[in-house]
């Protein structure tokens, strides 16, 4: 997974990529939980997200679509981070709300 730990990569994110790698995605990190809304403007691939609390419990997830560029994808409640991945990947790894992800995060990793 590729990380977007600042304003600058949080806010770009997958927007203007003609492809993604299977089994790759991006995680977005904040150092606070808070509700978290993402879109599809300027992003042409399907993708899922999934919402995850500081201990990295799946809160949400959703499935966000290239058609409707505007339409918003709110976490609904607090959460710290956000993985985008390829459309259908949660499903097809059994992955589901409630589930804990093991985040390894570099050591070194700047947080803005």
């Amino acid at each position: 997974m590729e990380i977007a730990a600042t304003p600058h990569a949080r806010t770009c994110g997958l927007a203007l990529r003609e492809s993604l790698l299977a089994n790759h995605g991006m995680l977005f990190v904040d150092r606070h939980e808070q509700v978290r809304e993402f879109w599809m403007k300027n992003t042409t691939i399907p993708l899922d997200i999934a919402y995850l609390d500081s201990g990295g419990r799946i809160l949400e997830i959703h499935q966000m679509d290239p058609v409707e560029p505007e339409r918003r994808y709110s976490s609904g409640i607090p959460a710290r981070y956000a993985l985008e991945t390829h459309r259908g990947w949660f499903h097809s790894k059994g992955i589901q709300i409630g589930h804990t992800a093991v985040l390894r995060l570099p050591a070194d990793l700047e947080i803005r």
